[in-house]
């Protein structure tokens, strides 16, 4: 994937003074309780920290905007938001964000059953410390942030 081919195609298929509009999860590193789960993920499943956690290494904001110049778009506006996620509970948190990242992980489908179902409490193990740093009740909530940019044709 070519995120520079994607915005021209992009481009090409809009109408004159059409707007694209997209967003992407903020770096890993801006989520420090998921960097921790893609480093286990990664260590477990031995693929590259960068394959386990692709969905949150786009990059800075700044990487948007220049993707969208390098594009030709014009009147180009960013932003950056984050929310609060809130889940019931450290295992459900564990269950839904293991099951999500490694989805996408041919080494994640690639494993007998028993070797999948295995790496939610071995995740949830590794994280446990971090998981209690996010702990409020019986809930784990965490700060989530994705940027936001959009360019006229």
């Amino acid at each position: 994937p070519d995120p520079l081919k994607c915005a021209a195609e992009v481009k090409r298929v809009l109408k004159p003074g059409g707007r694209f509009a997209f967003t992407v999860w903020a770096d890993a590193s801006e989520h420090p309780l998921l960097e921790v789960m893609f480093r286990s993920i990664s260590e477990r499943l031995s693929v590259p920290y960068e394959a386990a956690s692709k969905p949150f290494t786009f990059g800075p904001l700044s990487r948007l905007t220049a993707l969208l110049s390098d594009a030709g778009y014009r009147e180009i506006r960013e932003e950056t938001r984050s929310f609060e996620a809130t889940f019931p509970s450290s295992d459900q948190w564990a269950q839904l964000t293991v099951m999500g990242a490694a989805a996408a992980l041919p080494a994640f489908r690639d494993l007998p059953a028993n070797e999948r179902d295995a790496l939610i409490p071995g995740v949830a193990s590794d994280a446990a410390d971090a998981i209690r740093e996010y702990t409020r009740g019986e809930n784990v909530v965490f700060k989530m942030t994705s940027h936001y940019a959009t360019g006229i044709v």
